[in-house]
């Protein structure tokens, strides 16, 4: 059996089929839900029987974002004698099947077909030539202090220095310890001490000898 170009054009609330460039019939569809893209899906199947579905040999489909792309398709690549006219479409007759046409004319190229995978990685080109000297960057930050190093030798001594300024004086030192000299000679005597105090009763002392006779009365 011939193969055929089949266009089918899918709008909001309508469907259209055309047959190699000529419009067949077009149906008002209900609102659908969003499609799942992330599957498999059937392209033929039954009117009757949604879940059959119907096998056929796919050559060659374009999906367009324009639903009037195929009312704008011409047909130019199929050979003349396979495009149907409409005196054709309308008349049931069937005639004799005449000899074989002499070769067509090569038709136009096609459109682009959708984009291939990705290939394998090539192999790593050679290395490109110096560039040149980039400008100069900015001061970078201060680092961090370094770990102190090791002690190094003793140096010599250094010369001399200037005799400094006189310091202030300083604080009066602690008491030495006692002396030990010889004594020295009896100082003179003290002036005269106040009185002292009162001192206690003493014990009653002895009888006292006999008086003198009195004077004569």
């Amino acid at each position: 059996r011939a193969s055929i170009k089949a266009g089918i054009s899918v709008e909001k609330e309508m469907v259209t089929l055309s047959v190699d460039c000529l419009l067949i019939e077009s149906l008002k569809i209900s609102p659908r839900a969003s499609i799942k893209v992330d599957g498999e899906t059937i392209l033929g199947k039954l009117k009757n029987n949604p879940e059959v579905s119907v096998p056929f040999d796919l050559q060659w489909m374009l999906i367009h974002c324009d639903p009037l792309r195929p009312q704008r398709e011409l047909c130019t690549e199929l050979s003349a004698t396979r495009v149907i006219g409409q005196t054709a479409v309308q008349s049931n007759a069937v005639g004799l099947q005449g000899p074989p046409g002499p070769p067509g004319s090569p038709g136009i190229p096609g459109v682009d077909g959708i984009d291939g995978e990705r290939g394998p990685n090539g192999p790593p080109g050679p290395p490109g030539a110096d560039g040149e000297p980039g400008k100069t960057g900015s001061p970078g930050l201060p680092g961090e202090p370094g770990a102190d190093g090791l002690t190094g030798p003793t140096g010599s001594p250094g010369p001399a220095g200037s005799r400094g300024q006189k310091g202030e004086h300083g604080l009066p030192g602690p008491r030495g310890p006692q002396g030990k000299g010889s004594p020295g000679p009896p100082g003179p005597p003290g002036s005269e001490g106040l009185p002292g105090e009162l001192g206690r009763i003493g014990p009653i002392g002895d009888a006292g000898a006999r008086g003198p006779p009195g004077p004569p009365g």
